[in-house]
């Protein structure tokens, strides 16, 4: 889904005319913003760019993820980066061995929480930070494991 439709289908439901009034902006700025983008906005040399396309860029000149984890969080969310593509060593050749490989991860969740519960004294920040890691690795084997599946990789 492009970015354009991404926001028109986000404005559907109260109207284009409620959200511009919430935000204090124009209609025809955000019908703009709802609609393809031309050749010259694509190019950036003239036209609308909407906030989507403008956060792309922010990531793409930076390279920073920050604002989309804080964009995740603010939606109740966190961000997980994808595994770029499926690597013969972050899956094993048959579905048992990848699904084994998936309980180890959420085992090692299961350990970090136990440790950190360990000294009766319950989970502290850094205790959490390190959960949060091991949960984290276990959401990208999954990831990689059903990427592996979408690529065929255990057709017989």
């Amino acid at each position: 889904m492009e970015s354009h439709e991404v926001l028109k289908e986000a404005m559907e439901e109260l109207g284009v005319k409620k959200v511009a009034a919430e935000l204090g902006l124009s209609t025809s700025l955000l019908y703009k913003w709802c609609q393809e983008p031309s050749e010259e906005v694509l190019d950036g040399h003239s036209g609308v760019r909407n906030p989507l396309d403008r956060l792309c860029e922010i990531l793409d000149i930076t390279g920073d993820r920050g604002v989309v984890s804080w964009l995740c969080g603010r939606a109740g969310g966190v961000f997980v980066l994808n595994p770029q593509k499926v690597r013969a060593k972050d899956i094993d050749a048959t579905v048992i061995g990848s699904t084994q490989l998936m309980l180890r991860e959420f085992s090692d969740v299961l350990d970090e929480v136990s440790r950190a519960l360990g000294d009766g004294m319950g989970i502290d920040l850094g205790e959490a930070k390190r959960i949060r890691r091991e949960w984290d690795d276990l959401k990208a084997k999954a990831e990689a494991f059903v990427m592996a599946c979408e690529a065929g990789s255990f057709e017989k």
